[in-house]
């Protein structure tokens, strides 16, 4: 599983035009996000279970959509101050995401690897539904590849949900991750510490990636 690195600028212009033609067909709600109506604090809820519930932590939302993560978890933990930052290579996306929290930070930068810097949790909700490369193959050597370096920043958790693969239909062009293959890369790549929770939609799970031993794991 090898990637070049040459594809990205093309594939990601591919994946914001598609974004694009949701957004005007369906204006800024999160079905033009691919999320089914309904789901999206379902989903987040998920995503952000292990956040304290005081105190303070910084946030990375990569591929944030329309920020309303951040408007999540300012209501489900109102005694957490958050440092939030939302990056999405739409700007569509971001422009909307900085009309509906405008004292939140948004990005939208291509090259935010470039000059990332480290947060305490890393969320992905949603961004590799779609794939990127047409080769399968290739596309999750793209996605592991960015898996790699969000973990790399992430200090405590990164946190990201993907499609099944056993799923009654797939969308052309739906990007779909084999579990099996997703955890041997990340135990021999990234972290032994994970969890996987496929109990709350039926055709997608979440994986928690922690950096090191979960809070709480030693007095089990």
């Amino acid at each position: 599983m090898k990637f070049d690195g040459q594809e990205i600028p093309q594939n990601q212009d591919k994946i914001v035009s598609h974004y694009r033609q949701a957004f005007a067909k369906h204006g800024a709600v999160p079905a033009a996000l691919f999320c089914p109506k309904g789901r999206q604090n379902l989903r987040f809820g998920v995503l952000c279970e292990n956040l304290p519930t005081s105190g303070s932590v910084s946030i990375l939302d990569f591929g944030c959509g329309f920020g309303d993560m951040s408007a999540f978890v300012a209501a489900s933990r109102p005694g957490l101050q958050i440092d939030y930052l939302g990056v999405d290579i739409v700007p569509e996306f971001i422009q909307e995401a900085k009309f509906r929290y405008p004292t939140q930070s948004f990005s939208c930068d291509s090259d935010f690897f470039l000059h990332a810097s480290s947060f305490d949790y890393v969320f992905v909700s949603g961004a590799f539904n779609l794939r990127y490369i047409d080769d399968e193959e290739r596309n999750e050597g793209y996605i592991f590849s960015l898996l790699s370096k969000l973990f790399d920043i992430a200090q405590v958790e990164l946190v990201v949900d993907f499609m099944r693969t056993r799923v009654d239909f797939r969308q052309p062009e739906a990007h779909h991750q084999n579990l099996e293959t997703l955890l041997e890369f990340a135990e021999k790549s990234l972290t032994r510490y994970f969890k996987v929770d496929a109990s709350y939609l039926p055709y997608e799970y979440c994986l928690h990636l922690f950096r090191g031993e979960p809070s709480g794991a030693a007095d089990d």
